[in-house]
């Protein structure tokens, strides 16, 4: 059975992208009749997309405005941290030398958040310099966290694979032992895991607080950021790599305004350590970490798991490198990584099949798995195909009058995300408005470039590789950040003064 549910995404594939042209030959010049479906897609597509980015950047602004700290002692009626949820965050370490992994703790050290109210796991893949960085991890942070910080080596184990996976169960298995063995209850423990280039803003981890409160400390719900910006080096990378970067920022705060709480867990999420203790952690025996932790804790909740919101946002690093060329390479490395999500296929498919909701729920969460996996990726190639058919058909009728329509409302709808990705870069940027402008109307078309190249190629070489029993974990490649040292580094929202004065 697994052998088949394996094939099938590389099977859709195939079936989306042979489509336009197995109907062109056979039905000729009919096929327009076929293809209208797509273009009805391309048009929803379009509107939700520009829609859900209008909203979701309204919300940004308006809760970007909101002391989320002040808002949290209000409910919390605490001015020492006493009433304040935990938070446990675990920062696996690939590569990353001192200058990347201190970077994203300063940011944590920086929250309006009582820091006694953190605590903080960093757990380093087995390298040679494992002693260095430690020993200079607590030269800097030990009298900061106290004894709220542990730092380890994780050593694999017997059929563990190397990846954030196992790396991530290390560092969180370790810390909630260590919590056990002190006695302290885990009900008010939330837990992050945030890639080790993160950059956090000053209220993250305060609006995050808010939030799980407000769900009165739900086990069923992950915390999850619409704003993903790569403003740590976001002007330091190539223009392709950069309207890569930005687009998937846009992508997400799109989607998470428009059914936010369908999101899978992607890259830096929060939810109660309860849940995942019961659900056993991260798969260890897989490299691929977000998506199949989703599933996993789907089916272990009976399909009784959402996301929810928040729009206070995030600070990652774009690929980059020192040669132009390799940069290039290695953010295709990155997307045929998550191409290898799709080991997750098989897993939701079980679980959607055991969940306890009604038949209605289950559908939608299978189209949702196969709009995400397949149609997401594919349907900007299909359109393509069909519009280059008909230039070369030269057609004349009233479909054809139909997709130009559809086609020209396609180009007045995105007129506002011009708009709103001209805010975006303003806030990471102190370029001047002309050059602004000139960067987006570069990026616009190579926008396209990037939907029909990494959009599409990385994600179908990694279905196939899973079709054919490639062992992952040989084939993904990790990106490792580059030092931060000697330049300048954008934390945003840092107080002058370390949190533990709160």
């Amino acid at each position: 059975m697994n052998r088949i549910l394996r094939t099938i995404p590389i099977l859709l594939f195939v079936i989306f992208l042979s489509y336009p042209i197995v109907t062109y030959l056979i039905f000729s010049e009919r096929f327009l009749l076929f293809g209208i479906p797509f273009f009805i897609y391309f048009f929803y597509r379009t509107s939700s997309f520009t829609l859900g980015l209008i909203f979701g950047y309204i919300r940004y602004r308006k809760e970007n405005k909101v002391e989320w700290y002040k808002e949290l002692l209000k409910i919390t009626s605490g001015h020492s941290g006493g009433n304040l949820p935990e938070h446990l965050i675990v920062i696996p370490v690939y590569k990353e030398d001192f200058s990347i992994i201190s970077r994203n703790i300063d940011s944590i050290v920086n929250q309006k958040y009582s820091i006694k109210n953190i605590h903080l796991s960093v757990t380093i893949e087995e390298q040679d310099s494992y002693e260095n960085i430690k020993q200079n991890l607590l030269n800097k942070y030990e009298k900061i966290f106290d004894s709220r910080l542990l730092i380890t080596q994780h050593i694999l184990k017997e059929g563990e694979v190397k990846g954030a996976a196992s790396n991530r169960t290390f560092g969180a298995k370790s810390y909630v032992q260590k919590l056990l063995q002190n006695g302290q209850s885990l009900d008010k423990f939330l837990i992050t895991s945030p890639d080790a280039d993160t950059v956090f803003t000053e209220n993250y981890f305060a609006r995050v607080s808010l939030a799980w409160i407000k769900d009165n400390y739900s086990k069923n719900k992950f915390y999850q950021t619409a704003m993903y910006k790569f403003g740590n080096n976001l002007w330091e990378v190539p223009i392709l790599i950069r309207a890569l970067s930005n687009g998937l920022s846009l992508s997400v705060l799109s989607s998470s305004a428009i059914d936010g709480r369908n999101r899978f867990t992607f890259s830096c999420f929060s939810l109660a350590i309860s849940t995942l203790v019961d659900a056993k952690y991260w798969d260890t025996t897989i490299a691929i970490d977000d998506t199949p932790l989703h599933w996993r804790i789907f089916d272990y909740t009976q399909g009784n798991w959402s996301c929810c919101v928040i729009y206070e946002p995030i600070n990652l690093d774009a690929i980059n490198s020192s040669d132009y060329l390799l940069t290039h390479i290695k953010q295709y490395h990155q997307y045929y990584r998550w191409g290898w999500g799709i080991i997750a296929f098989p897993i939701a498919l079980k679980a959607i099949n055991k969940n306890n909701t009604n038949l209605l729920n289950k559908f939608y969460k299978l189209w949702k798995l196969i709009e995400i996996f397949i149609v997401s990726k594919v349907f900007p190639v299909v359109t393509s195909i069909y519009l280059l058919l008909i230039s070369y058909s030269n057609l004349n009728s009233v479909m054809l009058d139909l997709i130009s329509v559809i086609t020209n409302l396609n180009f007045f709808i995105v007129l506002p995300v011009i708009y709103i990705k001209f805010q975006m870069l303003r806030e990471s940027s102190n370029i001047k408005y002309i050059g602004l402008i000139g960067s987006i109307l570069i990026e616009l078309p190579l926008g396209v470039i990037c939907l029909l190249t990494y959009g599409i190629f990385p994600y179908v070489y990694a279905a196939l590789g899973f079709a054919l029993g490639a062992e992952h974990e040989n084939k993904i490649k990790w990106s490792m950040k580059k030092s931060v040292i000697g330049s300048e580094v954008r934390v945003m929202g840092t107080n002058s003064e370390l949190a533990i004065n709160n």
